[in-house]
């Protein structure tokens, strides 16, 4: 019980991101309505995709994570996240910073240095786009292999 006491931060954040994904996508995936969206199928002479907005959910299409977009968001998310630690270690007093974890987790980084911020902001970035560019493909061959054929 100790440890979650002085990992309270850490243990909301875990919590959030599992309610996030049991709860934040509606019920249904968060692709689209229940009922596919009320959208029209492509006729004969159109392609499949070409003249229909993208980034909605069809019954019966398989989603597809976009690796680019993925790997953005995640390095922004992660560069936000630095941002927040590195403001919450100066509002806080110093028994509740994390800047030793922050030292260990990002290579060369000091705290309360510019050149530490900056290298901290750059390095997390990149961890965000590294889990982007390793999640994205896993993700994509397991829907494929798992999930042929079902809506």
């Amino acid at each position: 019980m100790e440890w979650i006491t002085q990992n309270r931060v850490w243990v909301l954040v875990f919590a959030s991101f599992i309610g996030m994904h049991l709860f934040g996508h509606g019920g249904h995936g968060g692709q689209g309505s229940h009922d596919g969206g009320g959208a029209q199928r492509p006729t004969d002479g159109e392609q499949s995709g070409k003249d229909r907005p993208q980034g909605h959910y069809h019954r019966g299409e398989s989603f597809m994570l976009n690796i680019k977009l993925v790997s953005w968001t995640l390095g922004l998310w992660c560069a936000v996240t630095f941002v927040v630690c590195v403001s919450y270690g100066l509002v806080t007093p110093q028994t509740l910073h994390m800047h030793e974890l922050l030292e260990q987790v990002l290579p060369a980084f000091k705290w309360l240095t510019w050149w530490g911020f900056l290298l901290g902001l750059v390095e997390s970035f990149l961890y965000g786009v590294y889990a982007g560019l390793v999640y994205v493909p896993i993700y994509n061959f397991l829907k494929r292999r798992w999930n042929n054929g079902q809506p």
